[in-house]
């Protein structure tokens, strides 16, 4: 089975219907995948889906839904898989020592080499804990796609795009 973390760009080009890449989501979605996100990415999906919802594209009796049964919806109609996992590690910053979640702590140990912004940072990260089961990293976004052979080198984390998984 290929299992695929799937980055809320591909998410959101799915029901953003003016979106250049709305066709190649839809094309992504119909694949036989267990598409897996992380609470990253439902975090990123309540925030963007506040600001977007007037541009997106749901079945009908949804138009007026909040963003909780936006998301709900979402989850259940592209079959996501909610992966979470909770570690907690001790960093020593400046002398103090301080218990912070693993994926920070990861983040920290690969921003200089992989230089993404904080969210493209911790989806890596996450990613990265879940390694062992993961195909592939699936984005749009730019930034983590110009950096993927960096990406793979480092964390050892395949990214693609959903177009080269069709």
């Amino acid at each position: 089975m290929v299992i695929v973390y799937v980055d809320t760009s591909v998410v959101i080009a799915k029901y953003k219907h003016s979106d250049s890449l709305y066709q190649d989501a839809n094309r992504f979605f119909e694949k036989d995948y267990d598409f897996v996100i992380s609470p990253i990415t439902l975090m990123e999906l309540y925030s963007v889906l506040a600001r977007i919802r007037t541009f997106i594209r749901l079945e009908q009796g949804l138009e007026n839904a909040n963003v909780d049964t936006i998301v709900a919806f979402i989850v259940r109609d592209l079959k996501l898989r909610l992966v979470a996992r909770s570690f907690m590690t001790r960093l020593q910053i400046f002398g103090a020592k301080i218990r912070a979640p693993l994926e920070y702590h990861l983040a920290i140990k690969f921003s200089e080499k992989l230089r993404l912004k904080t969210l493209d940072m911790l989806h890596i990260t996450y990613a990265y804990m879940l390694r062992k089961i993961l195909s592939y990293f699936v984005t749009y976004d730019d930034d983590i796609l110009k950096a993927r052979k960096s990406i793979e080198r480092q964390v050892g984390i395949k990214v693609r795009r959903p177009s080269e998984l069709v």
